[in-house]
């Protein structure tokens, strides 16, 4: 018996020791230069287990979330890399990194740099030949200022698939913009840095970037650009590339190669001229001149790029509709983290090309939202977090500039509220169907009003996981770019439109009520909203066949009742329907 014991007590040490090890730890320090004390921002910071990680932010200041077995890397190009146990590193340590030697002289002795037009060559050709997709979580800090002012502060959340050393693909999370009111009382608002980003590869021509020179063949890019050794560290060579001529749709810049292995290291571009439709803002008419440029950098993951953050800043000079004219300055980072792990997207579909700033209005701001910043590991530097506090004391939430409009279907996504009605117009101009005219067409020529009119409810649901469970948030929603109306208005045609999209908020409750009720694994909560989502499709299917547009107001006050009993709004009366 007291074998057994004393076999238990070794067995409950075992364990505790074993969870003292794998206890978690947040790590927060500064990475600064070994000589001149400096920060060194955007660092590399990485869990060797599992190659995911962090960067710094522009003070050298990072926070990683590890266990205190793990190893942490720390990198940066130019600096002898780093190694720590994550249990020896003490908080708000100043961790100093050693630059490298640089050996630029042994370079020198080349007549020419034609092997430099060989190294870019054979770079594009092995990034082609890659075919390994690699996912992850992605942040967007993007801020824009003229000369006195923060105009606008925004952050965005997504999953990001890279490819080829270049974004693929940019997949909507969950965003929040804080603006501030211009001068000339309008606002500037950047709706299309997401899109410039994402649908940039280093790789394949596009008709609004300049050219780079791993877009070249080799014959081509000894004709237009010039290549030289900027700098060497060990095996790493920094290539040097200027435009033969004066160019605007050629950029000018660097990159760093590691050469024994053939790979991209970094890369910066440089555009003074080409680039004026790349950028677009809310209330600018033109922008009339502009310079930019883009830096991607990566790490080294199986002797291939892993994209790891771009920043982006351009200065333009722009003009509004009171012709006026003004400077804005724009930077923004994109954060790649969290490798081989994203979010789950949340439950709508929307157009392709649609801008952030229309895909803000659809989700609501608050638990979501609060737990992606609680979670994200990229942290705002001092100068980002004085903008950030700045503008959200001064300035306004986007969506609280959003008005009410009487023409709803050309408004952005419509959340349901108890205090807002939805107003309908004839003939709305935006039917978002890819052959838009021959579809007015045959609307003007058919005899059934349920051609007419349609009214596209989404039950939004969004999903977070956490180390406690998952976080759950939801709202019903009209969809403007698959809903129309062709049917002249009236109060009938208002009071079905609204009890309609009652019926959705009436079982996006109920689907709420199902999923909080108890602890659900994914798979099921995905079950109970494609039930809940069938079972509302019958209950509007039927209402359609009984009081379509309202053309039989005896059974549409049967279902207005239905409505003043679950959500307590009776459409009847605030639509002044009497029979």
């Amino acid at each position: 018996m007291k074998k057994s014991i004393y076999f238990l007590s070794i067995i409950i040490l075992c364990s505790t020791y074993s969870n003292v090890l794998n206890a978690q730890k947040i790590i927060r320090a500064y990475v600064i230069d070994q000589s001149t004390k400096e920060s060194i921002p955007y660092a590399h910071i990485i869990k060797t287990i599992d190659n995911s990680g962090t960067i710094t932010n522009d003070d050298g200041y990072f926070e990683i979330n590890c266990s205190k077995k793990d190893t942490i890397k720390i990198s940066f190009l130019g600096y002898q890399d780093k190694f720590f146990s994550a249990d020896e590193i003490s908080d708000n340590a100043r961790i100093e990194l050693t630059q490298s030697t640089a050996t630029l002289d042994q370079v020198t002795v080349f007549a020419n740099n034609d092997f430099l037009y060989d190294i870019v060559h054979d770079l594009k050709k092995k990034i082609r030949k890659e075919k390994h997709v690699s996912k992850s979580k992605a942040y967007l800090f993007t801020s824009s200022k003229n000369d006195t002012q923060t105009l606008e502060v925004s952050e965005l959340y997504y999953n990001a698939s890279t490819k080829n050393a270049s974004i693929e693909s940019l997949v909507y999370k969950n965003g929040q913009s804080n603006v501030l009111q211009t001068s000339s009382g309008g606002y500037f608002i950047n709706i299309n840095i997401s899109k410039s980003i994402s649908m940039y590869s280093l790789l394949d021509s596009h008709d609004i970037f300049p050219t780079n020179p791993l877009e070249l063949s080799k014959r081509k890019l000894k004709k237009f650009y010039t290549l030289e050794i900027a700098n060497r560290i060990d095996d790493l060579i920094e290539i040097k590339f200027t435009p033969k001529k004066d160019r605007k749709n050629l950029f000018s810049g660097s990159m760093w190669v590691h050469t024994n292995i053939n790979v991209l290291k970094k890369i910066e571009l440089f555009s003074d001229g080409r680039g004026n439709k790349l950028f677009e803002g809310l209330h600018v008419i033109d922008i009339n001149k502009i310079k930019f440029s883009l830096i991607l950098s990566y790490e080294t993951q199986q002797n291939r790029s892993q994209l790891n953050f771009i920043k982006l800043n351009y200065i333009a000079e722009v003009s509004n509709h009171l012709d006026e004219n003004f400077q804005v300055n724009t930077e923004s980072i994109l954060h790649l983290y969290d490798y081989n792990d994203q979010f789950i997207v949340p439950k709508i579909e929307y157009p392709e090309k649609i801008s952030d700033y229309r895909l803000m209005t659809i989700n609501p701001d608050t638990i979501i939202w609060n737990s992606l910043k609680k979670q994200n590991q990229i942290k705002l530097s001092k100068q980002q977090k004085e903008l950030l506090e700045n503008i959200k004391l001064n300035g306004k939430n986007f969506k609280e500039m959003i008005p009410n409009r009487e023409n709803f279907f050309e408004s952005t996504y419509e959340q349901w509220s108890s205090n807002n009605r939805i107003l309908l117009k004839k003939n709305t101009k935006k039917v978002r169907l890819e052959n838009s005219h021959d579809f007015k067409k045959r609307i003007a020529k058919t005899n059934f009003l349920s051609d007419k009119l349609e009214i596209e409810t989404v039950l939004y649901l969004d999903i977070l996981e956490t180390k406690d469970g998952f976080l759950l948030e939801s709202s019903a929603i009209i969809d403007p770019y698959k809903s129309f109306n062709y049917i002249e208005v009236d109060e009938a045609l208002l009071a079905y439109a609204n009890i309609y999209f009652d019926l959705a908020e009436h079982f996006r409750r109920k689907l709420m009520n199902e999923l909080e009720a108890q602890d659900h694994s994914i798979k099921e909560i995905e079950e109970i909203y494609k039930k809940i989502n069938k079972e509302l499709s019958v209950w509007q299917d039927e209402l359609k066949k009984e009081a379509f547009a309202g053309r039989n107001l005896e059974k549409l006050k049967e279902w207005n009742t239905l409505i003043v009993d679950e959500l307590g709004i009776n459409n009847f009366d605030l639509f002044n329907i009497t029979q």
